[in-house]
């Protein structure tokens, strides 16, 4: 009886020990690593930083907090379903439990010797941000996680979910355009072993119109605005002559546009190389504005190699060769306009064909003047038709 009663007394003293052991390990206080971290391996530590790189592999999401510290925190299976928010890139976390050293062959490249034995959910916490503590990058690079680079840089193109910035592809909301002026800091993070970022505070300077006569610079993106001279398809997209009265520039659009010469356009582009020439290319992302000013020159010189934009009437038309010819009555008196295969090929690639054109109709034509002669020859660049008479 009495071997009995030693026995119960002591499972009982054994319980409360064990009770008390779980008490204390519950209540123990972290402590707060100074300096390199590799005497705290094996001790109850806390840190805290920015997620700064995230893999999620088999269900595990593996992060690392860059801070005071950079640890590498595992979150298995388990314990990441009980969470009541799992950590994103970009969020501030405080985490808490026993500080391990990386085994050689499972350290992945860029990432922490250190990794954070967690529990607990309630040993991860987000809390509020705390960017300004963060160190400072000079290179956009993936070893440089969990730092804030400065932006500083004109809007290249637009991008589906944002916009480009030089090599930063940049995901925002305030839908800056091409030529923009962007400033502020982003926070670059790794993403599954690929570099990205997170924008924090960017404002955002429109651009403003360029002269044409400044925009000289390849590589850069300008917003221009000028006076159609010439409208031409090319390849896949359309060839204008712009010109503002400072200079005259290429601008190749991947739209198709209704534009005619003395149009009036507003465009965003970069101006670079295309198909051996240089021109402000615009993208399908950044649609030029037309104002549709369209009518004859006001002033008209007759010299080989002007183009002009005239109003008149078609009082014949005949053919010399394989080429038709049109005879038009002008305010300036009668020229010869031929209408040449590569012109032809041009105007039916933009729905005009030279074919509707009747004795008796007016049209807007663009010419080239050819020779300058007493009866002048041009070839038709451009037409659109205004009014058909019926010549009985």
């Amino acid at each position: 009886m009495k071997d009995r009663k030693i026995i119960v007394l002591s499972i009982l003293l054994s319980i409360a020990g064990v009770g008390f052991l779980f008490f204390e390990a519950d209540n123990t206080v972290p402590i707060k690593p100074r300096g390199p971290l590799a005497p705290y391996v094996g001790s109850y530590v806390s840190v805290e930083g920015v997620v700064s790189r995230k893999l999620e592999s088999k269900g595990n999401l593996f992060l690392v907090i860059k801070g005071d510290h950079e640890v590498e925190i595992p979150l298995f299976y388990g314990l990441k379903e009980c969470l009541s928010q799992v950590p994103e890139l970009g969020d501030w976390v405080y985490a808490q439990g026993i500080l391990s050293s990386v085994k050689q062959e499972y350290l992945r490249q860029y990432w922490p010797h250190f990794f954070l034995d967690i529990e607990k959910c309630d040993h991860i916490e987000i809390l509020p941000c705390d960017y300004d503590s963060l160190p400072r990058a000079t290179y956009y690079t993936v070893n440089e996680a969990g730092s804030v680079l400065q932006v500083n840089g004109k809007v290249t193109a637009m991008l589906p979910n944002g916009v480009a910035v030089g090599d930063l592809e940049l995901e925002t909301t305030l839908s800056p355009k091409i030529g923009d002026m962007v400033e502020g800091f982003v926070l670059i993070v790794e993403d599954h072993g690929k570099i990205s970022n997170i924008p924090l505070k960017l404002t955002i300077h429109e651009a403003d119109i360029t002269p044409l006569s400044k925009v000289q610079h390849e590589g850069t993106p300008y917003l221009i605005q000028g006076t159609v001279k010439s409208v031409k398809s090319y390849y896949k997209g359309i060839l204008l002559e712009v010109d503002d009265g400072t200079a005259t520039k290429c601008v190749y659009s991947t739209n198709g546009l209704d534009v005619f010469p003395n149009d009036t356009i507003t465009a965003r582009g970069l101006y670079r190389q295309y198909y051996h020439q240089t021109v402000l290319y615009v993208p399908s992302s950044a649609p030029i504005g037309v104002q549709r000013t369209r009518g004859p020159d006001n002033d008209i010189v007759l010299e080989k190699g002007k183009k002009v934009v005239v109003m008149a009437t078609v009082d014949d038309i005949y053919f010399k060769g394989n080429h038709q010819i049109l005879k038009l009555d002008a305010p300036f008196g009668i020229i010869q306009a031929h209408i040449y295969a590569t012109e032809k090929k041009d105007l039916l690639k933009r729905g005009k064909d030279a074919t509707s054109l009747k004795t008796g109709c007016t049209i807007l034509v663009c010419l080239e003047i050819i020779t300058d002669c007493k009866l002048p020859d041009a070839k038709i660049i451009d037409f659109e038709l205004w009014e058909i008479q019926i010549i009985k």
